[in-house]
Parts: C-alpha cells; sequence; structure tokens
C-alpha cells in the first residue's frame, strides 16, 4: 500500500454529484437498500457500451492498481473504506450508509482485498465509532463532516490505513522472503496486513519475482560472465549499474508493488547480499551498489 494524495487533483465524478438529493434522502431515511452501485461506479451507457466513470477516475488516479496490495487491476472494485451497509462482529452498528456516495470513501481495490478472505465488511477502529450521520440545523446531511479526513471520522482513528490520508509507507517493512510486517505501536500496519490479507501466497509470490527474477538473477548472470570470460570490469559495473537503476524505477508510484521494491532500495544489504554464495561477490556487490546510491557508478 502505497500513500496517494492524487484525488484532489481531480473534480468529483458527475454521478455523485447527480446524485446529491437521493444521498441526502439516503442518509435521512437509513434507507440502505436505495444504495445504488450504479452511481457509486459512475455506470453511463456510451455509443451502446457501459462506461463507469468512477471506476475509471479512480484507476486513472490509483495508477490501475489496487490502492490496498499495489497490484494492477483493470476493472476494480470501487470500495466502501468505511463499509455502507454493516460492521463486521459490531452487530449495532448499521454500516456507514450515509457515506455512500461520498468520494473520500471509494477507492479501488481488487476482489482479493475487497471480497473473499479480504476487508469485506471488516473495519475495526481505535477511538470512539461514529454510528449516525452528522446533519445541519435544517436537517441536511452535513458532508464536509462525510470526508474521511475531518472529524467525527478522523477520530475514529481507524486500523485500516487509508491511503490517502496515512503516511502509509512508515507502518510497514518487509522480510527479504518477500512478507510484509508492520512496524507502528499502534499496530495499524499489522491490522491493515490482517484486513486485506497482504501475505496472501500470491502477493509473496510477486514480490519475490521481483527480488529474485529482476535483482538476483541479473547479478549472478553479470558475476557468471565476469567470471568466466574474464569480463572487463566496466562492463560488469555498467550491467550492475542498470540493474539498480532498473530497481530504483520500480520504486515509482505507477509500478506495481512499488512499496516492496523501495524496501529492497532501502535495505539492500538485507534483502539482497545474503542471498549471495560468495564473500566476494557480497563485497563486490555492497560496494557496486554504495557507489550507484552515491551516484559514483
Amino acid at each position: 500500500m502505497r500513500s496517494n494524495k492524487r484525488k484532489t487533483q481531480f473534480p468529483i465524478p458527475p454521478s455523485l454529484v447527480n446524485a446529491n438529493n437521493e444521498w441526502q434522502r439516503i442518509a435521512q431515511t437509513a434507507d440502505k437498500a436505495a444504495i445504488s452501485d450504479k452511481i457509486y461506479r459512475g455506470e453511463i451507457e456510451e455509443n451502446g457500451k457501459k462506461k463507469f466513470v468512477v471506476r475509471d477516475l479512480l484507476r486513472i488516479i490509483y495508477h490501475d492498481k489496487c490502492a490496498y496490495c499495489e497490484l494492477k487491476s483493470f476493472a476494480p472494485d470501487v470500495e466502501h473504506y468505511r463499509p455502507k451497509k454493516r460492521v463486521t462482529r459490531v452487530k449495532s452498528h448499521p454500516g456507514y450508509y450515509w457515506l455512500c456516495y461520498e468520494w473520500s470513501n471509494l477507492i479501488p481495490s481488487c476482489e482479493d482485498c475487497n471480497r473473499l478472505k479480504g476487508k469485506a465488511n471488516q473495519f475495526p477502529i481505535l477511538g470512539v465509532r461514529v454510528v449516525s450521520p452528522p446533519f445541519l440545523t435544517n436537517g441536511d446531511l452535513d458532508e464536509n463532516r462525510c470526508k474521511a479526513s475531518l472529524a467525527p471520522l478522523i477520530n475514529e482513528r481507524p486500523y485500516l490505513l487509508h491511503p490517502e490520508i496515512d503516511e502509509t509507507e512508515e507502518y510497514f517493512t518487509f522480510t527479504n522472503r518477500g512478507k510484509i510486517r508492520g512496524r507502528d505501536v499502534e499496530r495499524r500496519g499489522k491490522e491493515t496486513i490482517k484486513i486485506c490479507d497482504l501475505n496472501r501466497n500470491i502477493l509473496i509470490y510477486r514480490r519475490m519475482q521481483i527480488l529474485k527474477n529482476d535483482i538476483l538473477v541479473r547479478i549472478n548472470d553479470h558475476l557468471l560472465l565476469y567470471s568466466d570470460i574474464h569480463q572487463n570490469p566496466s562492463i560488469l559495473k555498467e550491467g550492475l549499474r542498470l540493474i539498480f537503476q532498473n530497481l530504483q524505477n520500480k520504486t515509482n508510484r505507477n509500478e506495481e508493488l512499488s512499496l516492496f521494491s523501495m524496501a529492497i532500495l532501502r535495505n539492500f544489504d538485507y534483502m539482497i547480499i545474503p542471498f549471495l554464495k560468495e564473500k566476494q561477490h557480497k563485497k563486490m556487490i555492497r560496494g557496486a551498489f554504495q557507489a550507484f546510491s552515491n551516484g559514483d557508478l
């Protein structure tokens, strides 16, 4: 999960703006059955084909990635960060039905993170739970108090990190076996991992594909060539520079699993060096990476 503050750069999709009266009615009557996926997904018909304007805009904002696991998801769920109809293990809570069309409550999620063994209707908190809509004195829904970044919602202190509010990079670390770990004292990172099942097998496999295939295999191939044919050291250095540059490029927010690539880049000694067999190779690669980090390679 990477923090993402881009949403403010884009206008709220028309289907959400145009649904204001219906949104007000749902909040005032608690009519959860009236919540329409056509509205919060932004379904329209154009040239005889269905388009999903909200979903497509979220794809643009999140670089075609799931907001939770960072895998590419070209037909993501429009996920309600705060569940709209019920909250798991809080039987007395009706669900955050009044946030059904709130822009800050909608993020893109792959099916695995949102359903199956993922988040679904989980929403544990550290603070005091909001149980009813905020209204103005005239009886209308107070839309400003429905924003995820403002009181009273922010005071719930959700365990689940919100990529548009939290600096999510501060909450996670990784092992060199591809597992993500939480590291904050409030355990929000750890709970986010648990809620979204961020250590499921496919994610560990994909992370290790980056570590092994994109980095280790290529490093070992260059070392083998250098040893077998007495390759010119300058050629080896250039090969290693390209490997390290590729890793740096993978930390860009538009790349899949960019947070894992960032962890490799920041913790190269722990993430990569232990996998090298020869002591002299460890020293050589460590030195080359240090030179790259200093801009000398």
